[in-house]
């Protein structure tokens, strides 16, 4: 009998040494999840004092300008920026994009280091001019994430920087794909050029001392910048969200725009960002104008309603289209919540009736997770108000 039990649990052993792997490798999974940062070539050429194409030259660190497509650097002229001298060990180009499995990570979590750089190598540089010491100028990163989202390296017309792909997955460096070929040098030019030229316009703008023609001009450059208003997807989404911003910090003029654009359903993604501008325009009377939002939100349900169909909750094609079911629900999600926030308890009674009126009407009042975020957020708003009291 004791023989029998000695045997069972020899053969268990494998079977919890297995186990015991299986949950290892999960929890190294596990770990090894979550979104990483990538190259953003839109917000890196928005973010930098100077945008250049350069040359290794055979000083470590020192580079010879090929192009300027920002900033006072010109052809011809050098850089200077020792924190790319890359270790002695670094590998080149080639050889780094073909090691996928490397997941040791920086602190920002960027998997590898900065490749070999063999004279003649060519690089895209994205940087901020500080304070000179002794005439000369210093650089830092334009990204938040230092050099390394801060630069793309060009070898034999494609373009390459650290993206993370999948998650789990590394961030590493990776030839650019999608966005029209965006990972060919020509069109990676372009969009820095677009990037640049939308910048200088909204610099333009930002100067303009006619309320009016201010307002309308950044509510412009917001919807031709929209993911929803997007042309081969050269937009600028840094434009997108600085127009909505600085139409926020413009006050009372800017209030009819911001409704506006409301209607026109440009919100998509960007509806929290839209009804905060909203409510920082309004200033003192931002629980008024929410209030009245409100209402046209009811309306435009009261509306809707009678020709939705069940399935239309299904709709996937949603994402990126204007005036959609999903995207009015996600502005009335956001708008009850700048109410509850605010504590504007004179809102409460057309909570309520929305409310009222959406659990009565059976199209709306379904299962489907998007539909259900208008009452619970409303139940929601309610709660925090009646906390507050």
């Amino acid at each position: 009998m004791g023989s029998d039990k000695v045997t069972a649990q020899r053969k268990r052993k494998p079977a919890v040494r297995v186990m015991a792997l299986a949950i290892g490798i999960l929890f190294a999974n596990w770990v090894r999840a979550g979104i990483r940062p990538s190259f953003n070539c839109d917000s890196a050429t928005w973010d930098a004092t100077s945008v250049v194409l350069v040359e290794a030259t055979a000083t470590p660190g020192t580079f010879k300008v090929i192009r300027s497509f920002k900033g006072n650097l010109v052809a011809g002229g050098t850089i200077r920026v020792p924190e790319l001298i890359p270790a002695k060990d670094a590998e080149l180009l080639a050889e780094i994009v073909k090691a996928p499995d490397n997941w040791e990570a920086d602190q920002y979590g960027l998997s590898g280091g900065l490749p070999a750089e063999p004279v003649g190598s060519r690089m895209y540089l994205f940087v901020k001019r500080t304070t000179s010491e002794g005439g000369s100028p210093q650089w830092e990163p334009a990204a938040r994430g230092g050099y390394k989202l801060s630069m793309a390296w060009l070898d034999n017309g494609r373009v390459f920087a650290f993206q993370q792909w999948m998650n789990p997955g590394p961030s590493w460096i990776t030839p650019l794909a999608g966005e029209a070929s965006y990972g060919a040098a020509v069109n990676f030019e372009l969009r820095i050029e677009g990037t640049v030229a939308v910048q200088q316009k909204f610099d333009e703008v930002m100067q303009l001392t006619d309320p009016e023609e201010k307002a309308a001009s950044l509510r412009a450059i917001f919807e031709s910048n929209s993911m929803n208003a997007s042309i081969g997807n050269r937009i600028s989404l840094s434009a997108y969200y600085a127009s909505i911003k600085a139409l926020g910090e413009m006050g009372p003029p800017a209030v009819p725009h911001i409704i506006e654009i409301l209607n026109e359903g440009y919100g998509v993604d960007g509806d929290r960002v839209m009804v905060n501008a909203l409510r920082t325009a309004a200033g003192p009377d931002a629980g008024k104008v929410l209030t009245s939002r409100l209402s046209d939100d009811l309306k435009y349900w009261e509306t809707v309603a009678p020709r939705l169909k069940p399935e239309s909750w299904r709709d996937t094609t949603y994402t990126y289209k204007r005036n959609s079911m999903r995207q009015r629900v996600s502005e009335t999600v956001f708008v009850v919540y700048a109410l509850a926030d605010m504590h504007y308890t004179d809102a409460k009674p057309k909570m309520q009736e929305l409310r009222e009126f959406w659990l009565a009407t059976p199209v709306l009042n379904t299962p489907d997770s998007s539909a259900q975020q208008v009452p619970r957020g409303i139940d929601d708003a309610l709660r925090t108000m009646a906390g507050r009291q």
